[in-house]
């Protein structure tokens, strides 16, 4: 029978692996193999290597930002809103942000994220009126997350657009964190560093997205954010400082200013493609109604048609409409 291998430590020595004299090769320290795996990343890791970036990112100071943009009294009114404990208590919210454009459509969708708020026994927090002067009305998403975030004690708030409809009543939105927000895209990914998770913005067919450059940024309506991890709230606040950046489109600052601060927190800022569940309007757990190439920018009266011929968003909305009737 052969010879069992001989033992180094606990473990047995593989075969092939003893020295010259058939000895089994000293374990080498714990300290020595990190110091060598910390040389080849210095040495061998790219700009872009996860190992080289993690080691060398120096901690970030608070962006210097004196909010001097704000409307202090809408901000006020806010945070008299979130020292209610009906608002800011549980383990989940979510939050909509719709401006005096959107109000045509609006009106349609808040009572059914209210309904689904009420069955799923979720806070709903609802910003209509700016957080600041002198910039476009989607900047008091971000302005809001800064005051909402610290103030709740939700685990994670998911935010959504008036744009979208909740398709599935009895379903939490916990699934997206398990499923999306932490999946794993290779072995060692760190995914419990990952504290901001957003849909990625990706065309309907497409077989490489890099190749095709099938993608193009954030979606920011399904984002979802770890409220209790102060990180959080700084990530948030440098994409709010953003906001005064020109080198960034003004069309698209908002989007362009997320990004910006994913490529510096990449494994703490996490966008996917899930445009099944969120994001298109054929997505099953959340449908958004956006830009199409046969209507355009008319998005009122393709979700009015859509809840007419749902059942149970019909049923809800007309519901509402007696209710305010009354």
């Amino acid at each position: 029978a052969a010879p069992r291998p001989e033992r180094c430590g606990r473990r047995p020595f593989p075969r092939g692996r003893r020295g010259a004299q058939g000895m089994c090769r000293p374990r080498r320290p714990l300290a020595v193999g990190l110091l060598a795996l910390a040389v080849l990343g210095a040495d061998f890791g790219g700009s872009g290597s996860p190992l080289r970036w993690a080691a060398a990112r120096p901690k970030d100071p608070d962006p210097d930002d004196p909010l001097d943009d704000d409307d202090s009294s809408a901000v006020l009114r806010l945070r008299e809103q979130l020292q209610d404990p009906n608002v800011t208590g549980g383990k989940f919210g979510i939050v909509m942000v719709t401006g005096p454009s959107e109000s045509k459509y609006s009106k349609l969708t808040i009572p059914i994220w209210r309904e689904y708020c009420k069955r799923r026994r979720l806070p709903f927090v609802l910003q209509r009126e700016p957080l600041n002067v002198g910039l476009a009305f989607a900047w008091t998403k971000p302005r809001l997350l800064i005051e909402l975030l610290p103030a709740v004690k939700w685990r994670y708030a998911l935010v959504v657009d008036a744009n979208s409809l909740p398709m599935d009543f009895g379903r939490s939105f916990e699934f997206l964190i398990k499923v999306h927000m932490r999946h794993k895209r290779y072995a060692n990914d760190e995914i419990h560093k990952r504290v901001i998770f957003c849909p990625e913005n990706c065309i309907e067919d497409y077989k490489n997205a890099i190749e095709e450059g099938a993608c193009g940024g954030p979606h920011l309506s399904g984002c979802i954010f770890q409220a209790q991890k102060a990180l959080t709230t700084k990530l948030v606040r440098f994409w709010y400082a953003k906001r005064r950046d020109d080198s960034l489109p003004t069309d698209r600052r908002i989007y362009r200013a997320l990004e910006k601060v994913h490529e510096r927190y990449y494994d703490e800022i996490f966008f996917r493609d899930i445009q099944s569940e969120v994001g298109k309007e054929k997505s099953k757990f959340i449908k958004t109604f956006g830009w199409s190439q046969e209507h355009g920018f008319e998005i009122h009266n393709r979700i009015y048609d859509f809840i007419a011929k749902h059942k149970t968003l019909s049923k809800v909305g007309n519901q509402a409409d007696k209710a305010a009737e009354l």
